[in-house]
């Protein structure tokens, strides 16, 4: 289960600074490293996705050769195979014996 998406927000201080210049420098070094790591992020996501597209287009030529091999198997599977060879050749089915609820016995472990 993914997460709703949120809006980024930047650390909180739980204690305000007095406004200083140099509160304010420290505020500007905060917002620039964050604005690099973001950065970062952003282009790892990027690679990531187009990893992820090229992947998707392998797979989706994939299925496509597969479907065409499957296709041409089939074809030339019923050109060799009459239709009457192929229902004598068909396997019987599975018949299980019906088992009512009166055949179990319940027991109870306890621990």
């Amino acid at each position: 289960m993914r997460r709703p998406p949120h809006a980024i927000h930047s650390k909180i201080s739980t204690m305000p600074r007095p406004k200083t210049e140099a509160s304010q420098y420290l505020d500007l070094y905060k917002m620039a490293i964050e604005k690099s790591r973001l950065e970062n992020e952003l282009a790892t996501i990027e690679q990531r996705r187009l990893q992820i597209e090229q992947r998707l287009e392998q797979l989706a030529q994939k299925a496509v050769e597969l479907e065409q091999s499957a296709l041409s198997t089939a074809l030339s599977a019923s050109a060799v195979t009459s239709p009457e060879s192929t229902r004598t050749e068909s396997k019987p089915a599975l018949h299980l014996p019906v088992l009512n609820r009166s055949d179990y016995q319940t027991f109870v472990l306890e621990y």
